[in-house]
């Protein structure tokens, strides 16, 4: 099982720990955690969608705001790679 599906909750784990500022990640609200959190798994068969949405997805309810797009990419150190391929952001 992908480690994403596990910080992500969409299952428990069934041996070992987790934890999340020293308390066991079972602690904390499914929901909070979902909607605090992104995983974007990297299979490219299955995600035919942009650069920027790519990195939008990151914070979904701004995912269509190019500037925070880029700021992000900026700081993830993404930017020059982005930049780098044949439609920059908008290379699927």
């Amino acid at each position: 099982m992908p480690d994403g599906t596990l910080l992500a909750r969409f299952y428990d784990r069934t041996h070992g720990s987790i934890r999340l500022d020293a308390r066991d990640y079972r602690d904390y609200d499914v929901e909070s955690l979902q909607t605090s959190i992104s995983v974007v798994f990297q299979n490219f068969a299955r995600f035919d969608i942009s650069a920027a949405d790519y990195i939008g997805i990151g914070d979904v309810e701004h995912v269509e705001n190019r500037e925070r797009v880029i700021d992000a990419a900026r700081m993830g150190a993404a930017e020059e790679v982005v930049n780098g391929l044949s439609f920059g952001y908008d290379t699927v």
